[in-house]
């Protein structure tokens, strides 16, 4: 239970009425309706503890169904935090039944829970989970939540990485690692407090006090999360399978004279995949324009260049140079670093000025996709001009 000060209560309540007004009031293009329904349940998981001590002291509690006591509903913050995560990092995949099920069946449980044990903050304990069974299930919940949390997160940061050659404070979500330590650090310190507080020789009251403050923060934290942390990708950043023909192809529309099918079969086009000459053409403008060299480049503000949608230009990469658009990219930027690399009126600038010549926004990542593509580090490869 949380300590029933009154300055405390209304703080926590005030940050998580102010993340819920960010969240509802959002422009319509940060909009994303699983990822805010999410946030949502995570908010009201953290407005149930806070507003208990009010419902006790009004006497509420006793008159309400057990159902809705959830005594130990901040067993739900590992689970909502890795789906809000989930859905953040990969929005364009619909969550699995084994991502989903296992915080609904805790949730199931949580509900019918007061009925199996009294929720033992009624009996003088600091907080929910004073009693054996939960000293054991929350902070193992912590622990594998956490761990797939950081899988999760570093999956993504790679991905990113790969695909945009930049890592900013958004679209890697590095607050979320912040968030992911207080989370599992809190949430351990707490778990060894509810099960070792009668050693400490301490009142009731403080010891109230030492689990509420843990609580306290811990909500301040998630519901500062929800409030800044913005959709990760666009709308148009994940979209159909790139690999999927789209309707139409073409960068010009095609005669449609027999004539010019005819003569476009007979020189032996596939008609399954895309023409040659739309391909060259696709390759010519992005190499000859040197736009790979746009370290802002994604495949949503190339489309727009040349006047296609992203499926079409996705397609035709894929299909017409056998690379999404990511590595064909970076394969570019590696390739123009690799030649300033070598040429001697370059020889004078520090690797991370080359990077960011280059259209790399990111030393780190630099380094990875050049040992990647070339088999060396930039400092290896610059050695050969010697």
């Amino acid at each position: 239970m949380l300590p029933d000060t009154k300055y405390a209560i209304v703080a926590g309540l005030s940050i998580l009425a102010f993340s819920a007004l960010i969240i509802l009031t959002r422009p319509a293009a940060e909009k994303r309706r699983a990822l805010d329904l999410i946030a949502f349940f995570w908010l009201f998981t953290m407005f149930r503890p806070l507003v208990q001590p009010l419902l006790a002291k009004a006497g509420i509690l006793d008159q309400l169904p057990r159902f809705s006591l959830l005594p130990a509903i901040p067993l739900m913050y590992g689970p909502l935090f890795y789906l809000y995560i989930r859905k953040l990092t990969r929005p364009d995949v619909s969550l699995r039944s084994l991502e989903w099920l296992p915080a609904a069946a805790l949730f199931a449980v949580i509900l019918v829970l007061p009925y199996i044990q009294p929720p033992p903050a009624f009996h003088g304990r600091p907080a929910p989970g004073g009693f054996l069974p939960m000293a054991i299930i929350d902070p193992a919940i912590t622990v594998i939540y956490g761990t797939l949390i950081f899988f999760l997160l570093r999956k993504h940061n790679r991905r990113v990485a790969e695909k945009l050659s930049q890592i900013n404070e958004m679209k890697s979500v590095r607050s979320a690692y912040v968030l992911l330590f207080l989370f599992v650090l809190i949430n351990l310190l707490l778990a060894i407090h509810r099960t070792t507080f009668t050693d400490w020789g301490l009142s009731r009251a403080i010891n109230q006090e030492i689990h509420g403050s843990g609580f306290l923060l811990m909500i301040v934290s998630f519901s500062l999360f929800l409030a800044r942390q913005r959709p990760v990708y666009s709308d148009s950043e994940e979209g159909p399978d790139p690999d999927e023909e789209p309707d139409s192809l073409f960068f010009e529309e095609e005669s449609s004279s027999s004539t010019g099918g005819e003569a476009a079969n007979e020189e032996g086009s596939d008609p399954e995949g895309p023409a040659d000459t739309e391909v060259e053409e696709l390759r010519e403008i992005i190499e000859r324009q040197r736009l790979y060299l746009d370290s802002e480049l994604t495949l949503e503000s190339l489309a727009r260049v040349l006047g296609r949608s992203r499926h079409q230009v996705s397609y035709l990469l894929n299909r017409g140079v056998n690379q999404n658009f990511y590595r064909y990219i970076n394969g570019l930027r590696v390739e123009h670093a690799s030649d300033l690399l070598l040429d001697p009126d370059y020889s004078g600038w520090p690797v991370l000025r080359l990077a960011l010549e280059s259209g790399f926004s990111s030393k780190a990542t630099f380094n990875r996709l050049f040992k990647e593509y070339k088999g060396q580090t930039p400092m290896e490869w610059r050695k050969k001009a010697s």
